[in-house]
């Protein structure tokens, strides 16, 4: 077993075991999501549509992408709407989600995926297999709490705080928020392996609609390592059309079914 592996599992045993490397002993949270919410991030919640614009420079193994210019609208806790922007012409990659409707589209190929939105189904066309409400959570800097009943710790020191959970389906969660109760990092463990399935940095942070919004994500599991650049983070009243979470598939396009 590797140094990592056996560091992140000697963590989660020190979790269990009502342990701390801490100065600072570590207080027990409420088991509620809504409690967690509001002793840990004062019950803030980023609600509405939102629209991003994005750059992402990607590396995967030893290889390095060109910069992708990406849209996004988010409507929490779990609409979602994805496109690649092309240097010219219209967006090649559309990808939308609402309720239990997962439609993605590339015009290029002809080609209309069609599923429920599970992390199955989005892990061929993202770079990590991930729910779309743990997508919008991440890309709004709102930590992602699980619908499973779980178990929670909190250790303050220096002006952060710590918030700890193991979760019922073998998921060891960290975040780490700033004095101001702003997510900082998050940290995805799996408890049988050791293993860290996903990290993410919110870097450089400002305020949009007096809602906190980091400029910058750095996402890493194992082999790659996404770098998002914010370049415009606006707030709409309204969506621009009334299909934007529910893609229109043109006629004669080949569609497949993923479930």
């Amino acid at each position: 077993m590797k140094v990592k592996k056996k560091l992140s599992l000697a963590l989660i045993f020190l979790f269990l075991g009502g342990c701390s490397l801490s100065k600072t002993s570590p207080t027990e949270l409420p088991l509620t999501r809504d409690e967690i919410w509001t002793k840990i991030v004062r019950g803030e919640r980023k609600v509405g549509l939102w629209r991003i614009e994005a750059l992402m420079h990607m590396e995967k193994g030893h290889r390095r992408y060109p910069p992708l210019k990406l849209l996004f609208f988010l409507h929490p806790p779990s609409s979602l709407r994805i496109e690649a922007l092309s240097v010219l012409g219209p967006p090649d990659f559309f990808l939308t989600v609402e309720g239990k409707k997962l439609k993605v589209c590339l015009p290029e190929k002809n080609e209309c995926y069609l599923g429920t939105p599970e992390a199955k189904n989005l892990a061929p066309f993202l770079p990590f297999a991930i729910s779309p409400e743990e997508l919008v959570s991440l890309l709004m800097g709102i930590p992602y709490l699980p619908a499973t009943d779980f178990r929670g710790r909190e250790i303050k020191e220096e002006g952060e705080t710590r918030l700890s959970i193991l979760t019922e389906d073998g998921l060891f969660l960290n975040f780490t928020f700033d004095g101001q109760g702003i997510l900082k990092t998050e940290e995805v463990i799996n408890t049988e392996t050791g293993n860290t399935l996903l990290s993410v940095a919110y870097l450089n942070y400002y305020h949009r609609e007096d809602k906190p919004f980091p400029r910058k994500l750095l996402l890493k599991d194992e082999d790659t390592a996404i770098l998002l650049d914010y370049t415009e983070v606006e707030y709409l009243k309204e969506p621009p059309h009334p299909d934007l979470f529910d893609l229109s598939i043109p006629p004669g396009t080949n569609t497949i079914t993923l479930d």
